[in-house]
């Protein structure tokens, strides 16, 4: 292979690549739901999707719009979602405000560390007295894992190429 036809398959490798990438490449996807098992002070269950550009490295506060959140039932009003990151313990959390009745609340849901930053899986609430979360993280598109094979199969082809030149002229 000359370095022509090398310098061709790499920016033919380039092109293609970046045709094969979409904006929404990097979204990443996350999935929370939680139910109460004791108490009516309290929702009965919360969920949310929330989907972002990267994963969440910082802590973040959304909306309940902003997350599409449920929350509760006639008598209970979600006011604020906050991700946090590190918050207790080296444990993510998430953090739900609402309203019951007239009475601010706040929820707690503590996960394993680096739980926003984990691909797939899901984690159980590790902090709450009495209710259970999940949170899954999606994996990335597959525009993102086929940027990454073919970046791999060019590094992979052009190791190969080198090896055979050096061969060629042993």
């Amino acid at each position: 292979m000359n370095i022509r036809t090398f310098c061709v398959s790499i920016g033919m490798t380039a092109i293609a690549a970046l045709v094969m990438a979409s904006p929404a490449a990097a979204t990443v996807y996350y999935d929370f739901s939680a139910n109460f098992q004791e108490g009516n002070f309290v929702p009965p269950n919360l969920s949310f999707k929330l989907n972002t550009d990267d994963f969440i490295s910082s802590d973040q506060t959304f909306t309940p719009a902003q997350v599409g959140l449920i929350c509760g039932d006639a008598f209970v009003t979600c006011t604020s979602v906050t991700l946090s990151t590190d918050f207790f313990a080296g444990h993510d959390t998430v953090e739900i405000n609402f309203l019951a009745g007239s009475n601010p609340q706040t929820a707690y849901y503590y996960f394993g560390p680096t739980a926003f930053g984990a691909i797939g899986g899901s984690r159980q609430d590790q902090g709450s007295f009495f209710n259970n979360a999940t949170l899954s993280v999606a994996v990335p598109e597959p525009a993102t894992w086929a940027m990454a094979i073919m970046g791999l199969g060019l590094v992979g082809g052009t190791l190969r190429s080198a090896r055979r030149q050096r061969a060629a002229t042993a």
